[in-house]
This record gives C-alpha cells, sequence and structure tokens, in this order.
C-alpha cells in the first residue's frame, strides 16, 4: 500500500508559507532554501578549462584557466572587466622572465598573489608572485601616457599605441604577450587572440572613454 504519510510531507514543501509564517521544514529538520543560487558564467582565455582559486568582498575572482593555444594562464576577472590574462599586464624584464599560471588569492585592495615559471640565468624555477593589477584594467582604453605608462587620461596617445601593438600582436605566427585581446566572436571578452573583433572592440570604448578615466 502507497506511503501515504509520506506523499503529504512532500506536498506540505510544495505549498508556499502564508505570510508571517515559517516555511515548512523537511523530513530531516532543515527549513528548504528559498530560492536558488545565482551561477555566474566567468568564461575562459580561448580554452577549454577555467578554475576559480579566489574571490575578494568585491567579488573580484582569480584563478587560472587555459588560452587558445593550450597555455596555462592566471587570471583576473571582475563585473566590468570579464575575465583578463594576468600576463598581459606584465612589461620589460618582468613580461620577458615571468610566466604567471594560477593566480591563488586576492585580497580587498586588489593585490593578488599566485605562482608561476620564472626564467633565470641558469633554469626556469616555480617561483610565488605577488602584483596589484595597473589602472588600466580599470580603464581599459588607457594604454599609454607622456612616461610610456597609463596616466589615467585617454586620447589619441592610446589609440596610436593600440594599432602600433595590434599590427605586431595579429600578425601569423605571433606568440608574444597579448595586449590587444580586448574581445572575441562571442562579444568583450579575451579570446586568446588579437583579430578585428579587438579593433573594433577598442575603437568603440576609445571613442566614449577619451578624457580622465573615472
Amino acid at each position: 500500500m502507497p506511503d501515504v504519510s509520506a506523499a503529504l510531507a512532500a506536498l506540505t514543501l510544495l505549498v508556499p508559507a502564508a505570510p508571517g509564517e515559517s516555511p515548512a521544514p523537511t523530513r530531516d529538520g532543515h527549513p528548504p532554501l528559498a530560492h536558488f543560487a545565482d551561477i555566474q558564467l566567468l568564461g575562459s582565455l580561448g580554452g577549454s578549462y577555467t578554475e576559480a582559486r579566489g574571490v575578494n568582498d568585491a567579488g573580484q575572482i582569480v584563478g587560472f584557466s587555459f588560452d587558445a593555444h593550450g597555455r596555462r594562464r592566471a587570471f583576473f576577472w571582475d563585473a566590468g572587466t570579464g575575465i583578463i590574462d594576468l600576463n598581459n599586464y606584465l612589461s620589460g624584464s618582468d613580461a620577458s622572465q615571468w610566466t604567471l599560471r594560477s593566480a591563488e588569492a586576492i585580497n580587498n585592495t586588489g593585490q593578488i598573489v599566485g605562482t608561476g615559471w620564472r626564467v633565470t640565468s641558469a633554469q626556469t624555477i616555480t617561483a610565488a608572485f605577488s602584483l596589484t593589477l595597473p589602472n588600466r584594467v580599470f580603464c581599459p582604453a588607457d594604454r599609454t601616457g607622456p612616461a610610456g605608462y597609463p596616466d589615467g587620461y585617454v586620447n589619441i596617445a592610446d589609440l596610436n599605441d593600440f594599432l602600433e601593438s595590434y599590427a605586431i600582436e595579429s600578425a601569423p605566427g605571433y606568440t608574444g604577450p597579448l595586449t590587444c585581446d580586448y574581445a572575441g566572436p562571442a562579444g568583450p571578452s579575451p579570446d586568446g587572440r588579437v583579430s578585428i573583433h579587438d579593433l573594433n572592440y577598442y575603437i568603440s570604448i576609445w571613442v566614449v572613454s577619451q578624457g580622465p578615466c573615472n
């Protein structure tokens, strides 16, 4: 004979509580969830695997993702920038000596720690790193200034810098750092390569961003 009491108990979970009443408890004594969690898709750097490793109170997330060439890369994500390869923000000797492979944590001031490969005079070693992202992450049209780095102001110098770098990074066979990877076929999210999508996207944000960064 069917277990009528069990069926009735299950049905009570489907009936919403009246105003002022607590939700009916489940059979193990715990109240049912009021709603489901919201899932945020972080995207990828062009590959087929992404893993989140840390998050701060602002909802900024770090971890690692594989790019379109199968390389494991450390990433940063927030709602304004989307997912970005931290290696794109290395310059000078850091760019030639380091490959940031995984970001493990980010604090509330934006400091990121993780691990990567570092080339020394004798060998390549796995080493820990700490970095703070430059302002141009949050004002992406700001690429350069009088001193050769982002200056908090978007003008014609930034457009020229992008076009010069775009000509190099979009060339067949180029495998160096990608400073122009802003978008892909799916929209404004880096895809591990530099193409006409990046050119169109950068020009669109440069047009509306001219002047001081907010």
